[in-house]
């Protein structure tokens, strides 16, 4: 189910069409910005966006720099249960002002409450992947039975 709900969340978005995602946000939900470099100031992102409409804000600010952007094909989400799952993503998009084509790293955790999103942490950045998984206690695990289902997810 929650592969099912990434993947159609992160389809919409790839196409340009947001209003699905803003729906799953509760009206006092988080979505925390995290770069690699520790200062969120520096991507023109705010530290912490609020509810549906903080989210509204944070994708238009993320898709400003760019002509066009989408989810990379493939991403892996490690659910830890009780509504809580970590998604590693990467983003492939085309700068407006370069046309040169970048690829970024995107951890994403997420919490959900009640049916809606009620915190959200990304991390963005060349070392995304592994500053989420430190973040989350997985780093280095190489122990199968430590390692919470993790699961390939298909974007597109």
């Amino acid at each position: 189910m929650l592969a099912y709900a990434i993947r159609t969340i992160t389809d919409g978005q790839s196409r340009g069409d947001f209003e699905p995602t803003y729906r799953l946000y509760a009206e006092q939900s988080e979505l925390h910005t995290v770069p690699t470099t520790g200062d969120a100031s520096l991507l023109g992102f705010e530290e912490v966006y609020v509810g549906p409409e903080g989210v509204r804000r944070f994708f238009e600010q993320m898709s400003e720099p760019w002509e066009s952007w989408h989810w990379g094909r493939e991403g892996e989400l490690i659910d830890f249960g009780g509504g809580a799952a970590l998604a590693l993503f990467e983003v492939v998009g085309r700068g407006r002002r370069s046309g040169a084509e970048v690829r970024q790293q995107v951890g994403l955790l997420a919490e959900v409450r009640k049916g809606l999103l009620a915190r959200q942490k990304n991390w963005l950045g060349t070392r995304a992947w592994d500053e989420a998984l430190q973040a989350t206690g997985l780093a280095g695990l190489d122990d199968p039975g430590r390692i919470p289902r993790r699961t390939v997810v298909k974007v597109r």
